[in-house]
């Protein structure tokens, strides 16, 4: 009796309930997990018996998103998550059945388990066109970064093309916002670098807040292709101050991995093994197995370049031969792992780190006996420029003497 009592004392009426979900939800979409986690925690000890069923369910999904941004357990998000998922069942509404869907499906993308995502996107992807828009929107924006990670060009361009609809047709400027930058993002991939300024401008002018964490990673990516690395990295720098001081642990990592991408770009390689390290442990403790591979592959391009500028002279010293033979074996293992997990392009990009370091060896190992890539008309411009450069090299080693790659 004592406990109902009490119940009721700290119980908030429905209104209430309403409103504190609002103040919630305002607060985690401006990048502010940690105050938003301590709302929905709030609001779910208070919640009446009485809530509509949408107040519980998102005040779920509130939990499990802001706590796996600021803890990385995965375990408790899904709990929680498979909560919402039964109240949604048992209300069978269909509008918040999506809803959790698409929390599922992100979930999944931030842990790098592209397979779960697509299988929770796809479960829900009939029921887009009568859910919430907002909802929609971020099944489609989230199911687009999806296919961007594997450079599933066309397919990405479809989806965020489909949200920027759905969100200027409810007035949503913010998802407008993300999907229109990510049309550049996806021109940038293309190799169409004054497409992708123009609609990065165009995302800026339909919501010209606050920038969004990978909206100003994706930004710097292009920045660094035009040439302004050094801005680049001191908007990186500003960017890893802010999402450490907001909590975000994923977004600082997958910062660090931008900004050793910076320090490659410029030569600086003891900061971009630094960088990719650091990003590596963090996604090893989140258990991001996808991601920690990105950061693998910049901390071996780092740990080559480190040797490639110092040239002949550090390639006489035995222990300068060792790492050449290691950095050689690690980047065949992870081409491997990556093929064995889709990810051709990645994997392509980690074979040819495997050639240059065979290349750099005075005397490369019998088993570094790799051929160049060919070049796709679809492959980023990145991946594109790799392989030429590659390719020169080896022709080059040829006219010394026949070298082999």
């Amino acid at each position: 009796m004592g406990s109902t009592a009490t119940r009721s004392a700290r119980a908030l009426d429905v209104d209430a309930a309403e409103r504190a979900l609002r103040n919630a939800r305002s607060v985690s979409n401006d990048g502010r997990p940690r105050q938003a986690h301590a709302l929905y925690a709030r609001l779910r000890e208070r919640l009446p018996a009485d809530a509509a069923p949408h107040v519980a369910v998102r005040t779920l999904l509130g939990l499990a998103t802001t706590g796996y941004e600021l803890d990385g357990d995965a375990d408790r998000a899904m709990a929680l998550l498979d909560d919402a998922r039964s109240r949604a069942d048992a209300a069978a509404d269909g509008r918040l059945q999506v809803a959790v869907g698409g929390q599922i499906g992100l979930l999944h993308l931030r842990r790098g388990r592209t397979d779960d995502a697509i299988a929770a996107f796809d479960r829900i992807s009939h029921g887009l066109d009568g859910a919430d828009p907002h909802d929609s929107g971020a099944v489609l924006i989230n199911r687009g970064v999806l296919w961007l990670d594997q450079l599933s060009l066309r397919r990405a361009r479809s989806d965020f093309a489909h949200c920027s609809e759905v969100a200027a047709g409810s007035g949503d400027l913010v998802l407008e916002s993300m999907a229109r930058h990510n049309l550049g993002y996806v021109e940038f991939l293309a190799g169409d670098l004054p497409q992708a300024l123009a609609d990065m401008a165009a995302s800026a002018r339909v919501d010209p807040g606050a920038p969004r964490p990978t909206g100003m990673l994706d930004e710097t990516r292009v920045m660094v292709e035009a040439g302004l690395s050094s801005d680049a990295e001191a908007r990186l720098a500003a960017a890893q101050e802010v999402f450490g001081t907001q909590g975000l642990v994923h977004d600082v990592a997958e910062t660090e991995c931008a900004r050793a991408e910076v320090a490659i770009t410029e030569r600086r390689w003891a900061d971009a093994r630094r960088l990719s390290r650091s990003a590596r442990r963090a996604f090893a403790r989140r258990g991001n197995g996808r991601w920690g591979q990105n950061a693998h592959l910049l901390e071996l391009r780092a740990r080559l370049g480190t040797i490639d500028d110092a040239g002949a002279p550090l390639t006489a010293h035995r222990a300068a031969r060792t790492e050449l033979v290691r950095i050689g074996r690690d980047a065949v293992e992870l081409a491997a792992s990556l093929s064995a997990a889709g990810r051709r392009d990645a994997a392509r990009t980690a074979l040819l780190v495997a050639i240059e370091a065979g290349l750099a060896h005075p005397h490369p190992p019998a088993t570094g006996v790799y051929e160049v890539p060919s070049i796709r008309s679809t492959d980023p411009l990145g991946l594109r420029l790799h392989v030429r450069r590659v390719r020169a090299r080896q022709a080059w080693a040829r006219r010394r003497g026949g070298r082999r790659a």
